[in-house]
Parts: structure tokens; C-alpha cells; sequence
């Protein structure tokens, strides 16, 4: 990591607005304010933009849900054994299956989906991903068929949503208070994400499931956020055509 950390600051150029941050900071010395100002004006910014904050809210909950939903969840594996009463030596296959889905998502149809706007892109990535954890809790014990089907719609769906999640938070922020609303988000998955861990740690003894249901019906909030944002843009191109 260290030697990671040398590399990207090596081959790594500062953007413009960093760079304009770094010649007002010459010769002055950091204060407490420099740490907190790209907070406030962040909260500002998001306040004056609904459409970011929204975006935003949706960043935070995928995030929660990347932590205990997908495959990179300490759930994903005891699933399938607790769950669905699959035999411990095909969990690998179902790993390489979610691997396999989230490849083609981000090679073949993200491509595709370029020619739309990227809040059609984000609703249709998050139906799939939720129509996947639906089955994951739906699909009958032992049937390592629709094992693998639920788990293919669920990378697919989640390989769409990875790939454009970040973009969407980029689109509708700029300058200086982007940083920031990066920062807060990140901060806010995080201890959002510790939460929903501890949660899912007390039901997931009592209905191994409920790990797929609060996935599903964090995604859901995810889906009305961009339909809002989406409208949202819809309604203001209108009222530029007038």
C-alpha cells in the first residue's frame, strides 16, 4: 500500500480546482477552519440543489447495501449453506457465477446504455439488482439452478449500478464543494454500514434472509431517488422549452 500510495502520487495529476486550493494555502499555515470549510460549503451546496442531495442519499444507501448485500458481504457465502441448504463445495461456482455477471454487466450492457440518461441507466441496474435478491429469498432450498439464476440477475443489476453510481454523484456536483460531498458520503456509508452490519447480525441468526431483505428494500429507497431525480430533470427542461 505504501508503495501504492508513491505511485499514485507520482503519476497522479492535481485538478484545477485542487490546484487553485493549493495556491491560496501557499505560505499560510493550516488552521482548523481549512479542515471544516469544505464541509460547510458542501452542506450549502447540497441544501441549493436538491437534485444533488438527493443523488447523494441514493450514493449513501448503496453503499450500506454494498456492505452486506453483494458479494464482497461476510453473509454471501453462509447464505447459500444456511439458507438455501446448498453443499459448501459449489459456493465457489456461485462466486465465479456473480463474478461472471458483473463482468458482462460492465463490458456488454453498460456500453449498450450509454446512449441513455445515466438515471435510466441507475433504475434499470437497481430493478434487476432487486428482481436477483428477491429470488435469493424466494427460490426453493437445494436447487442450485436457481441458485445460479438469482445470483446472475443479482451481479448483473449490481455490475450496472457500480459502474454509474459514482458518475451520477459526479454529474450533479461541482467545483470545490465536490470534494466534500464525497467525503460526506463516504463518512456516511461507513457508519451507516457498521449499523446495518450490526443489524443484520442479530436477524440473520433468526431468518437468514432478512440479509436480502433489507438489501431489497434499501435498493427500492435507491430506485425512488433517482424516479425523483429523473423527473425532477424532466420537469425542468420543460419549463426551459416555455
Amino acid at each position: 500500500m505504501t508503495l501504492l500510495i508513491f505511485a499514485r502520487n507520482y503519476f497522479l495529476k492535481e485538478t484545477k480546482t485542487g490546484t487553485e486550493i493549493l495556491e491560496k494555502r501557499n505560505g499560510r499555515k493550516f488552521s482548523v477552519k481549512d479542515l471544516i470549510k469544505p464541509y460547510t460549503g458542501s452542506y450549502k451546496y447540497l441544501f441549493q440543489h436538491p437534485v444533488a442531495l438527493i443523488t447523494v442519499i441514493a450514493n449513501v444507501i448503496f453503499y450500506v447495501y454494498y456492505i452486506i448485500g453483494t458479494n464482497n458481504s461476510l453473509y454471501f457465502a453462509p447464505y447459500f449453506i444456511d439458507g438455501l441448504g446448498l453443499d459448501p463445495a459449489v459456493i465457489s461456482l456461485l462466486g465465479a457465477f456473480y463474478s461472471a455477471g458483473m463482468l458482462f454487466a460492465m463490458i456488454i450492457i453498460n456500453p449498450l446504455m450509454q446512449k441513455l440518461n445515466i438515471f435510466v441507466s441507475l433504475i434499470a441496474g437497481t430493478i434487476v439488482n432487486i428482481t436477483g435478491l428477491i429470488l435469493l429469498v424466494v427460490i426453493p432450498g437445494k436447487s442450485l439452478t436457481a441458485a445460479i439464476i438469482a445470483v446472475i440477475m443479482t451481479s448483473v443489476g449490481f455490475g450496472i449500478l457500480k459502474s454509474v453510481m459514482d458518475a451520477a454523484l459526479a454529474i450533479t456536483t461541482e467545483g470545490k464543494a465536490r470534494a466534500g460531498i464525497y467525503s460526506i458520503s463516504n463518512l456516511l456509508s461507513s457508519v451507516l454500514g457498521m449499523l446495518a452490519a450490526g443489524m443484520a447480525g442479530i436477524l440473520y441468526p433468526v431468518n437468514p434472509g432478512s440479509v436480502y431483505i433489507m438489501s431489497a428494500i434499501m435498493l427500492f429507497v435507491v430506485v425512488l431517488c433517482f424516479v425523483i431525480v429523473l423527473l425532477w430533470e424532466r420537469k425542468n427542461v420543460k419549463a426551459k422549452q416555455r
